[in-house]
């Protein structure tokens, strides 16, 4: 069921990874989501407030769809509109069926990480 992914993960422990670049990446994804929303950023929303405990759907679906989207989602001018964006995205997502089918009790992580990588990286694409 899930050939695809299993593939990609071993192509991707086969590859030379740039330790570098990734470092990068990772600090610019994170900055970003903590000048967003600082320690709130993987909670749920509820409607009114972000609450609750670290959700590793949201940690999994933002982190991703907003590392992917990175470069696009800096061009958003002005800059302050750039914390808008991921803020409102990150609220919507508990309207999205994708996410809220496949981030409950009982998802399985690979079948969570093969439905959810994707739609991340469609959902967060300014």
């Amino acid at each position: 069921m899930h050939e695809h992914l299993d593939y990609a993960i071993v192509e991707l422990c086969k590859s030379k990874i740039d330790l570098d670049v990734e470092e990068t990446i990772f600090k610019q994804t994170f900055t970003l989501l903590n000048n967003t929303l600082g320690d709130k950023a993987f909670k749920k929303w509820d409607g009114q407030q972000f609450k609750g405990k670290f959700l590793i759907s949201l940690f999994e679906t933002i982190s991703n769809g907003v590392q992917v989207n990175y470069n696009e989602i800096t061009s958003i001018e002005p800059p302050e509109e750039q914390n808008n964006f991921i803020l409102n995205k990150i609220k919507n997502l508990w309207s999205e069926q994708t996410f809220t089918n496949n981030s409950g009790a009982g998802v399985r992580g690979t079948t969570r990480l093969a439905n959810l990588l994707p739609f991340s990286v469609a959902y967060f694409k300014p």
